[in-house]
């Protein structure tokens, strides 16, 4: 821990005699402590201004909470330095209680604050334009097909503005953006759900989160499991006024457009993060996050195309590099 972290958060609380511990790595430049006193606990923070930021996630932290989203509170901050002290929303991520067998309820839960992510109509939340989602796509291009496997992306390029255009006309409302197994944290009482790393939500499209939570960078849900959520999700929500497609099985297959569109990024955010930082904690996950979106290419005619790309030479030219 940097030495002016450590005197700063010395003045916010006492930490003579707590634990502290580091948190995992994330695939961003912030950089987490647990402090913990044997009573209480709270989460330190170190987010470098220069690449996080800092203003909108204390904003949305209380806009997230006004809608009863369990975030954690900023107890203190110094922007200025990217120095916070959080509230602490649990210490078992979903991907820890899913390796116990723990599914279904988790999975539950998360739909519902989905939908309350949903509800949130602020005008701190900036919209997921199709400029962006573009833009994404292009940090797959350029680092993993261009960079590390020098794989011609002519079929991606080709299929790039349907996929963006059929995601972009999708209905809209608050989403989180980042709602996987890593960024949800599970207790058994009330609210049973912690939710962190929300601070680059974005009004977009309504399959966004169910596409991030089912189709997940780090977990393999059954098709049993990610149908009965998104019925979940259709039914309940029915009885609030986020904007809706015609059909359950439309919602269904809309996920899977915009999980195909989040792995590719996700992807290529890994070996990103591996050629412009030397950090390598994330290329394990670059051949299952490929395969699970070339698997749901293969769903569905209009991405075939790209799915057999991905198969036949994406897939064996990133796996040959990683040394996989």
């Amino acid at each position: 821990m940097d030495p002016s972290l450590a005197a700063w958060a010395a003045d916010q609380f006492d930490i003579s005699n707590c634990k502290i511990q580091q948190l995992p790595v994330e695939a961003s430049t912030r950089a987490f402590w647990r402090c913990t006193d044997g009573t209480n606990s709270w989460i330190l923070m170190h987010s470098p201004p220069e690449s996080e930021n800092n203003s909108q996630f204390v904003a949305l932290s209380d806009v997230f909470r006004e809608v009863e989203v369990p975030v954690p509170d900023v107890l203190a901050c110094d922007l200025d330095r990217g120095f916070l002290v959080i509230e602490d929303v649990g210490s078992q991520s979903f991907y820890a209680t899913y390796r116990k067998g723990i599914v279904n309820e988790p999975l539950s839960v998360a739909v519902a604050t989905i939908l309350k992510i949903q509800s949130i109509n602020s005008s701190l939340v900036p919209e997921y334009t199709a400029k962006r989602l573009n833009e994404e796509i292009h940090i797959f291009r350029d680092y993993l097909c261009c960079e590390l496997t020098q794989t011609t992306p002519a079929q991606l390029d080709a299929i790039t503005p349907d996929l963006v255009g059929q995601i972009d006309q999708l209905p809209r409302a608050t989403v989180h953006r980042d709602f996987h197994c890593r960024n949800l944290l599970w207790s058994g009482v009330p609210p049973y759900i912690g939710v962190v790393d929300f601070q680059d939500a974005l009004r977009g499209p309504v399959s966004y989160d169910l596409a991030s939570l089912l189709y997940d960078c780090y977990w393999n849900h059954t098709k049993d499991d990610c149908t009965t959520a998104i019925r979940e999700y259709w039914n309940n929500a029915e009885a609030t006024s986020i904007p809706r497609m015609a059909s359950c099985s439309q919602m269904a297959i809309a996920v899977k457009f915009t999980a195909v569109q989040r792995l590719l990024k996700a992807a290529g955010i890994f070996v990103r993060l591996w050629i412009q930082k030397n950090q390598s904690t994330h290329l394990p996950h670059v051949l299952p996050t490929l395969q699970k979106a070339q698997q749901l290419c293969m769903e569905y005619s209009p991405l075939t195309e790209l799915g057999n790309w991905l198969k036949q030479k994406v897939i064996p030219s990133t796996s040959q590099r990683l040394g996989r």
